[in-house]
């Protein structure tokens, strides 16, 4: 099973003691996306503690991304992938591995769809369900596949990719989100305030 958190409103600046270190330093070198970066972590912290991990954490590549003290590949414990974009972060997790990716709808350039072998479409979010799918897919198998080798084979509600891994693609307002994982896979979204009650609550 595969679940997806997501979070569309800003995180208070008071949960991010709860960061793992190397997001606390991504939002010290930056000036941009800091509330991206901050949601995807906090979604993290979230994701952890429902599965009974509790901070400190930090993030391990070994070449994927995984906490430090759980074990990595098919069988781990806890395998993630996290993901921000402007107005939209995330956190997915599964016992398997997992990969996910959002983008905002908006413009692109014709050049691209043909640079992917995407078909055309008109209001731009069938580029962004093609191109949310292969980024998640590239994460997923950890950079095995060349992110503009990947062969994606439409399916309902998302695409079939290598090694038959499932992709499951939803639009949330001007966002189109990708979930590669085992199935199920199930999307919840988590308000700012749900989010801080229980990060506060596993804390005491």
């Amino acid at each position: 099973m595969t679940t997806l958190y997501y979070m569309a409103d800003i995180p208070p600046q008071s949960l991010y003691e709860l960061l793992e270190k190397e997001r606390r330093e991504r939002i010290e070198k930056t000036a941009r996306s800091e509330e991206g970066i901050a949601g995807a972590g906090l979604l993290l912290a979230y994701a952890a503690a429902k599965a009974e991990i509790r901070p400190p954490l930090n993030i391990i590549r070994d070449p994927k991304p995984r906490l430090e003290g759980q074990r990595s590949g098919i069988g781990g414990k806890f395998e993630f992938s996290l993901s921000h974009t402007k107005g939209l972060s995330l956190c997915a997790t599964s016992l398997f591995p997992v990969g996910t990716d959002a983008e905002l709808i908006r413009p692109v350039a014709p050049k691209l769809y043909k640079r992917l072998n995407i078909p055309f479409s008109n209001d731009n979010e069938g580029f962004f369900r093609y191109w949310t799918a292969f980024e998640s897919v590239y994460k997923l198998f950890g950079g095995k596949y060349g992110l503009f080798d990947i062969a994606l084979k439409e399916r309902e509600g998302g695409f079939t990719g290598p090694e038959g891994c499932t992709v499951k693609t939803i639009r949330e307002g001007e966002h189109i989100i990708s979930v590669a994982g085992a199935l199920p896979i199930t999307f919840t979204k988590i308000s700012a305030t749900e989010l801080e009650s229980a990060l506060r609550f596993w804390g005491n």
